[in-house]
């Protein structure tokens, strides 16, 4: 009982001092933290008359306030979660978490609203393009494919036509965390350079250096043995699936995967779209800063079952990922957790998985 005390009231010293400062978060397990460059950021820029010429500086600005705002509510959920291991709460401590919460519901909208109209300012600027590659029709012969992928991709994808073939003669188009060699005559090797062509576009997204192959589920297996020892305790993971219908699309899974069976928190997590219906059109799709959102890998011990992992809000809003061939996966009420823009949502709304590739992000 007297640890539990001890910690009830070190947690409401610090909840004491937020109440007075109104947006600090302070004890001896967390740093002094404030929100000012947040407020700074909202209230230096009028966001209803936003001019073309300020979005590129805009949107460094904006990524250093959401990080912040990240960084701030995720010290703030710590303290919920140790006051919900504790049998007696004053209600006055709880009263003071709701309204800290609350706050920040408030901040992040706002912080929502300033990146939609960033990300619709920064469509105009690209004027965006989007063609029609049939990446994935029948299988189809190696030259066929090269010539293929010869197009130029669509300017929103932000990648570059490239000036080679894409089947190098003896080059590995990837390294394999296991050292082991990417055979290049599977018949689906064009899943792999297609993940190549848009390799640029995955590393900006997470400000990568480079891309290393991990798991492969036609390669390794599918089944959730096969799968849980490859990513077990690893960060920086692009989970990119290929489904029966022509769409490649995924998660990015920031957070270090130290737990089966649990949902993991993961803030700077994200979604992603690569190829709709065959069409190349890549997007990212940002958490919506009043979502607690993270990440489920399922292990119950057994060869049988289909569940993989789930990646969203609950269960009730997320990407409900299974095995190869299985029916069932979902896309389910994504627009409650993440957006891109209004007019672009992930279209994905049930698949079969064919095939599953985790790549690690090397920084």
């Amino acid at each position: 009982m007297e640890v539990i005390n001890s910690l009830v009231s070190e947690l409401e010293r610090s909840l004491s001092f937020i109440s007075k400062s109104n947006h600090c978060l302070s004890s001896s397990q967390f740093a002094d933290f404030t929100l000012d460059p947040v407020f700074s950021f909202l209230n230096q820029h009028d966001f209803s008359s936003l001019s073309l010429d300020k979005v590129p500086s805009l949107r460094t600005s904006f990524e250093a306030a959401s990080s912040v705002f990240d960084s701030f509510r995720q010290k703030l959920q710590t303290v919920d979660e140790l006051f919900s291991t504790i049998l007696t709460i004053s209600q006055a401590s709880r009263d003071l978490i709701t309204s800290e919460f609350a706050k920040l519901n408030t901040l992040g909208t706002s912080l929502d609203t300033a990146e939609s109209v960033l990300l619709q300012k920064e469509s105009e600027i690209s004027n965006s393009q989007t063609i029609s590659i049939n990446v994935f029709s029948n299988p189809q012969k190696q030259g066929d494919f090269e010539e293929e992928f010869a197009h130029q991709l669509s300017k929103n994808t932000h990648i570059k036509k490239s000036q080679e073939k894409h089947v190098p003669k003896g080059n590995q188009p990837f390294c394999r965390v296991d050292g082991r060699a990417i055979s290049l005559k599977d018949s689906d090797i064009e899943d792999i350079y297609l993940i190549k062509d848009v390799e640029k576009c995955l590393l900006e997204w997470c400000r990568g250096v480079t891309l290393e192959l991990l798991y492969d589920s036609k390669v390794d297996g599918d089944k959730q043995s096969d799968f849980l020892p490859k990513i077990r305790g690893r960060k920086s993971l692009y989970f990119i699936i290929f489904d029966s219908n022509l769409n490649v699309f995924g998660v990015y899974v920031n957070t270090t995967i130290a737990a089966e069976n649990v949902r993991i928190q993961d803030l700077s997590g994200y979604l992603f779209n690569l190829v709709r219906a065959g069409d190349v059109e890549a997007r990212k799709y940002l958490r919506n800063k009043t979502a607690k959102c993270g990440v489920l890998f399922f292990n119950d011990k057994t060869e049988h079952s289909p569940r993989l992992f789930d990646f969203g809000k609950n269960d009730e809003s997320g990407v409900f990922v299974l095995r190869e061939g299985v029916q069932g996966g979902t896309v389910l009420n994504i627009a409650n957790s993440y957006y891109s823009s209004q007019k672009h949502r992930l279209n994905v709304q049930s698949f079969v998985t064919r095939r599953i590739l985790t790549f690690q992000v090397l920084f």
